[in-house]
């Protein structure tokens, strides 16, 4: 079979079948998200996404050193802060 063939007939079953859907308390990671299934998992959940106002001035202008502690300091400041309101930390992104 043809890709072009495997990707129709993927989006027809996707497309075609209702979700089975269930109540969820936790976020699924990323290796419990299956991409190829109709499973659901309906929750209540806020998507937060930060960023260090003037960490590129911070990388260039100071020494790694500094701006290691400095984002260090926010990251754990943010994250005790999350986690004291019951909140979850799935992943942190960056330049790194």
């Amino acid at each position: 079979m043809a890709l072009g063939d495997e990707l129709r007939a993927d989006l027809a079953k996707l497309i075609g079948e209702p979700w089975k859907i269930r109540d969820g308390r936790v976020v699924p990671g990323t290796k419990d998200v299956g991409l190829f299934s109709n499973d659901a998992v309906k929750l209540h959940a806020v998507y937060l996404y930060a960023d260090l106002l003037g960490s590129t001035k911070l990388a260039r202008d100071f020494t790694p050193q500094t701006a290691g502690k400095v984002i260090r300091a926010s990251l754990r400041t943010a994250s005790r802060l999350i986690k004291g309101f019951d909140g979850q930390i799935r992943s942190y992104c960056g330049a790194g």
